[in-house]
């Protein structure tokens, strides 16, 4: 991946006449910057308070390969720890003075951390809306069989359950990936943001100027959670865990997977699902090849979503602990994720 790339999309980005930044006169400011440590590593140098980069370009990377495949600043890209593009693009301003003053070192890593944060949550919304409409494209299975027997019934069954709950869980994955992003967004930054810029206009000098930045900052840093132990790690799984998801919807959906060549008779030859899954039955060495693919698929499902659920009770709890330790805020975010925890569902 080539930084000179990424920052020439930014720029068109940030150029673009439709774009509220276009006739911004700090546009110039915004650069890409490429992360060699996780979400979780960066904010644990700032809040041990740590001195060093936490970034360098990738270009100096030596990555290794190992028995597991190609990999990535020495991670596995099919290990759980691969450091997926959304975890490692960051967004870094060059200050000019006497904007450094008040816009040091210290609040621009903060900021770039909760924009690291951000942009994963967001990136991730957008692979799950993506994978939704990708699924349109194949034929519902149908509700009920007047025909189908034995293996057929029973593939016909698989293929209905994998499909209801491809939905079901893609919407539980959405639904809380955007309860994160609107807490974060309306419930901690944008009410700090306003106390902010209503005290820094009584500000009389630089230093007060710092001074109430960075205690807003520090505030904002704290209700997003980074500053806890706890909560950037499990949001970090739950991210893992929602782009595993939408790869495996994108291989289900794929033309080299079992999955498309599942349809009766009756599907309709006009549609894209229709053309790829057709003549399912015709022998029972295909049948059963395609119910233990099912099956395996289903099993796969089963595994992430109880996963999921057992990620969402972590979070619910560190939510609550830190609601009593440091900020109530955390409960408004733990009020919605409880009511999309689903334990009771399955």
């Amino acid at each position: 991946m080539s930084a000179n790339r990424l920052q020439s999309f930014l720029d068109i980005a940030l150029l673009n006449p439709a774009s509220v930044s276009h006739d911004d006169p700090l546009k110039d400011i915004v650069k890409v910057s490429l992360e060699s440590v996780d979400l979780i590593e960066a904010v644990r140098v700032i809040t041990n308070g740590t001195s060093g980069e936490t970034s360098m370009p990738l270009s100096t990377q030596h990555p290794q390969r190992d028995n597991q495949g190609v990999t990535f600043l020495g991670t596995s890209i099919v290990s759980d720890n691969f450091l997926t593009g959304d975890l490692f693009i960051a967004l870094r301003l060059q200050i000019p003075f006497p904007l450094s003053i008040v816009l040091n070192k210290e609040a621009l890593e903060k900021y770039k951390a909760m924009n690291r944060l951000l942009l994963a949550l967001k990136q991730t919304e957008q692979n799950l809306v993506s994978s939704w409409l990708v699924n349109l494209k194949l034929e519902d299975p149908r509700v009920e069989l007047t025909s189908a027997t034995g293996k057929e019934a029973r593939l016909e069954s698989l293929h209905r359950n994998v499909f209801l709950r491809i939905h079901t869980i893609r919407h539980r994955i959405l639904i809380s990936i955007q309860q994160i992003l609107y807490y974060c967004f309306w419930d901690a930054i944008e009410p700090q943001w306003q106390k902010m810029t209503v005290l820094m206009k009584e500000a009389k000098t630089v230093d007060e100027l710092s001074k109430i930045h960075m205690q807003h900052l520090d505030q904002m840093f704290l209700q997003c959670g980074l500053t806890t132990p706890k909560l950037p790690r499990v949001i970090v799984e739950l991210l893992k865990r929602a782009n595993k998801f939408t790869g495996i919807v994108y291989k289900l959906i794929s033309s080299k997977s079992p999955l498309s060549r599942f349809s009766s008779s009756s599907v309709s030859q006009s549609t894209v699902s229709g053309r790829l899954l057709t003549e399912i039955n015709k022998d029972l060495t295909g049948t059963d090849a395609q119910l233990t693919y099912l099956k395996s698929v289903l099993e796969k499902l089963d595994s992430l979503d109880k996963y999921w659920t057992d990620q969402l009770k972590i979070m619910l709890g560190a939510l609550n602990h830190y609601a009593h330790k440091f900020d109530e805020s955390f409960l408004n975010l733990a009020v919605r994720l409880d009511c999309n925890r689903g334990d009771d569902v399955y």
